[in-house]
């Protein structure tokens, strides 16, 4: 059985789609990928994953790929949307420490 590695995936929102950047987490520069997606607001994860696979170096199948935003296990069903949110939280808890 071929075994794919888990993914990280990095957001951007613009006022249209948000921009999304996944790579592996393999840990090696010479085996980590790349890529960015722009993916409408309205898109799960699920959406997201087909679009790996049409667009991602070795084209993982979507049913074996494992997408992370930062240590959490992105859901099929989950909306893309919910990772801009999360990004927004920890940018204003990062702000919040630096002023005190």
């Amino acid at each position: 059985m071929r075994r794919y590695a888990s993914a990280a995936v990095f957001c951007a929102a613009t006022a249209a789609a948000m921009q999304l950047r996944v790579q592996t987490a393999v840990g090696s520069r010479f085996l980590d990928k790349k890529a960015d997606l722009d993916v409408e607001d309205d898109a799960t994860i699920a959406d997201v994953k087909r679009l790996l696979e049409a667009r991602f170096p070795g084209a993982p199948p979507a049913s074996v790929q494992r997408l992370f935003f930062g240590s959490r296990l992105l859901r099929d069903d989950e909306a893309a949307a919910s990772i801009a949110e999360d990004d927004e939280d920890e940018d204003e808890d990062d702000a919040g420490a630096a002023a005190a």
